[in-house]
């Protein structure tokens, strides 16, 4: 990642004088173990362990340049946009971002994972509001990681996937995407190409109105929980395609779970592409005979 205040190896000392210097690696790694404390993907910005997480990282970014640095990498490797919650953290973060403060602007390059987390319903919300953390999100060079967490996919979540060269892993959880049309010349909807898609409790559209593709060129992994939503994907053949995840005993959706898809998933499976996956996860109800399923080498040895 990169460093934005320059540092030297912090000397230590005790009573008998200096001390040997500590590799870089252990501070990083006692670093790791106090922001492991809370998973910002996972906790609310008001929890406990999420407060605990921000007061901890940012003390030790007073005790030093070093300090700093490693503390700033955590502080902002994550950044929630989280509309439940008065006043969070990320609020100020946006408004920097809009107005590119210089401050703000140094930080940017240091954020791999946005999060849109709880915008529905969308008539309670400030929709001026979410298009401003939509620019913010574009302001971030290095975001690999974008997560959609019941929120509304509009043009401008589109505009933020397309202009985030660095995305790798796109994450669609209980997002509506038959909303996205904002008027007649807006019908198409193509999802761009990254390696990694989670798409759980979302519905991607196959007809109606709205037509949505998804570029798979690049897709490595694929995890899903619903059928209409895999058919998409496995209909336009990813070619590259390592990882299946299906999730069809999700205990929500348990009856989800077609015939015909489950013939397209067991063609897919049998197919030369299906055959060259390194691992395939397949969870389905108690009532459907079990699919056969490939763990990876390391799975394998994990499970013995």
């Amino acid at each position: 990642m990169a460093i934005i205040l320059e540092w030297t190896t912090p000397t230590r000392q005790d009573h008998t004088g200096l001390l040997p210097p500590m590799p870089i690696e252990i501070y990083e790694e006692i670093f790791e173990y106090v922001a492991a404390v809370s998973d910002p993907l996972q906790d609310g910005p008001t929890s406990e362990a999420a407060v605990t997480r921000r007061t901890s990282l940012a003390n030790l970014a007073l005790v030093c340049r070093l300090f700093c640095s490693l503390s700033l990498q955590h502080l902002f490797h994550t950044v929630v946009f989280h509309y439940r919650y008065e006043n969070p953290p990320s609020m100020a973060f946006a408004r920097a971002l809009v107005q590119q403060q210089p401050a703000a602007v140094a930080l940017a390059p240091l954020v791999r994972t946005v999060v849109l987390a709880h915008w529905h319903p969308e008539d309670l919300f400030d929709q001026a509001v979410y298009r401003m953390h939509q620019r913010a999100a574009r302001r971030l060079p290095g975001v690999a990681q974008i997560v959609l967490r019941d929120a509304p996919f509009t043009t401008d979540t589109l505009r933020t996937l397309r202009h985030s060269p660095c995305l790798k892993v796109l994450r669609l959880e209980s997002v509506e995407l038959d909303g996205y049309a904002e008027d007649e010349d807006d019908l198409d909807l193509a999802i761009p190409p990254v390696e990694e898609l989670v798409i759980l409790d979302t519905i991607i559209p196959g007809n109606g109105s709205l037509h949505v593709t998804v570029d798979t060129s690049k897709l490595q992994v694929l995890r899903v929980n619903l059928d209409r939503s895999l058919e998409i994907v496995l209909d336009s053949s990813p070619p590259v395609l390592s990882v299946l995840d299906v999730d069809f005993a999700h205990y929500g959706h348990s009856m989800q779970a077609t015939d015909d898809i489950l013939v397209s998933l067991r063609t897919y499976l049998a197919s030369e592409a299906g055959r060259r996956l390194k691992e395939r996860i397949i969870r389905l109800p108690d009532h459907i005979p079990a699919i056969p399923t490939i763990m990876s080498s390391r799975l394998q040895q994990d499970a013995r």
